[in-house]
């Protein structure tokens, strides 16, 4: 995952660079882990620029293990994702990677907001609240 966006302290873009993998632990279990990785000073970039960034962030790691990117929505995004396809066309044997849109965050927040409306959920809420506040258990 990626995040570029301006770093309002060194008044600069930055690059946030965050890794999810797959891991087992001592027991056996399976977990999805998400962690920070790195981030990459830009300055104001283009999507060639950022696919420089990109790769010199992630110089230590077996991209050939990447299997998707998630990234918000910007213009620019789409064209380094193109550069990326395109590079790992090259470099993989024509191996891509899923791209699963731009960004799973506003898709979860416009999916809840459109279904606070729809399903009432602020009825429930209050009625829940009113169940309790009144119940036999409260006084």
């Amino acid at each position: 995952m990626f995040d570029e966006s301006m770093n309002k302290t060194t008044k600069n873009k930055q690059m946030d660079l965050h890794l999810r993998f797959w891991t087992t632990d001592e027991t056996g279990t399976h977990h999805v882990i998400s962690r920070y990785y790195g981030s990459e000073v830009m300055g104001h970039s283009r999507a060639e620029d950022m696919l420089g960034h990109f790769s010199e962030g992630t110089k230590e790691l077996n991209l050939n293990n990447m299997l998707s990117l998630l990234m918000d929505g910007p213009s620019v995004n789409w064209r380094f994702v193109e550069l990326l396809q395109e590079e790992r066309r090259e470099q993989c044997g024509g191996a891509q990677l899923q791209i699963i849109g731009s960004c799973g965050l506003h898709t979860m927040h416009n999916s809840f907001k459109n279904g606070f409306t729809v399903w009432q959920v602020e009825k429930v809420l209050k009625a829940l609240h009113y169940l309790f506040q009144d119940g036999r258990a409260h006084h």
